[in-house]
């Protein structure tokens, strides 16, 4: 058995048998705004213009200083996420919606937990792919179409970018007690819109830069490199969308992957379950 990426599972997935569903059953995630790019404007703008005073009173009150720094970025995102403290309180979510790739849609569950453990099932085309890693164990996944069907320990890329992206908070969250060490990368142009560019970097992965949006002070916008198991670079940006409050701290309800400049996945979450009990032992490999 290969390793494969989630879109190389449901496009095999979608071979086997694709589930036959009308665009009914598969409501899009509307969060607080409704569904389409109208409603991720109009909700960005309310977003916008619900904390723009916030931040306003930030900078009064740091003497009408401007968001210059990389500290005072991650000051401002800190706080129109949420603030610290409910960042802190939020300890454990369960993601439900779909994901999209190669023309096929497909359910999933999430599972995380403080620090760094997650769980994602993805289902469709009669087969569950399970992976999963506690954030000190090495990654692992399960195929049910495989034989024998048992999880294995994922291959060093692969594995490598899930236990990076298990992180449950984004590295301007205490970044540099976590290892981040971020830098101003100034202003840069992307998809017509003036962003904020900081390069990320940590012993233990492959650099990266976050964008932020100076308005809102989300992070909007991922791009890396990484090396598939094939070989070669492949170019990703994933961009984030669709902000909504869960439990007093806001979360995107959409994120899309696109690799060297083609959409390669869509998620939509379309409902987030804040603090959900989940047991410790769903994060390790099943034996």
């Amino acid at each position: 058995m290969t390793d494969f990426t989630i879109s190389e599972f449901i496009a095999r997935a979608g071979d086997q048998g694709r589930p036959q569903a009308s665009d009914a059953a598969f409501p899009r995630g509307r969060g607080l705004w409704g569904a389409g790019e109208a409603c991720e404007r109009r909700a960005m703008r309310a977003l916008a213009n619900f904390f723009r005073p916030l931040v306003a009173l930030t900078l009064a009150w740091a003497g009408g200083a401007r968001a210059e720094s990389v500290a005072d970025i991650a000051r401002f995102h800190v706080q129109v996420m949420g603030g610290a403290k409910a960042l802190a309180e939020l300890q454990t979510v369960r993601m439900t919606g779909r994901v999209t790739a190669a023309g096929r849609r497909m359910t999933f569950v999430m599972y995380a937990a403080r620090p760094a453990s997650v769980r994602l099932e993805i289902s469709g085309g009669g087969r569950v792919l399970v992976q999963g890693t506690d954030g000190t164990n090495p990654p692992w996944e399960l195929d049910t179409a495989a034989r024998p069907a048992r999880a294995r320990p994922m291959a060093a890329p692969a594995g490598r970018a899930f236990l990076a992206d298990a992180e449950f908070d984004d590295p301007l969250v205490a970044g540099a007690a976590r290892g981040f060490v971020i830098e101003d990368g100034g202003a840069a142009v992307r998809d017509g819109t003036r962003l904020l560019r900081l390069l990320v970097t940590r012993a233990d992965a492959l650099p990266f830069s976050l964008f932020v949006d100076p308005e809102t002070f989300f992070v909007v916008r991922r791009e890396e490199e990484r090396a598939p198991a094939a070989g070669g670079v492949r170019q990703i940006v994933t961009r984030y969308a669709d902000f909504a409050p869960v439990d007093r701290v806001l979360m995107p309800f959409r994120i899309t992957v696109l690799a060297d400049g083609k959409v390669e996945q869509e998620t939509v979450v379309e409902k987030i379950e804040p603090n959900a009990v989940i047991l410790p032992q769903m994060f390790a490999a099943p034996p």
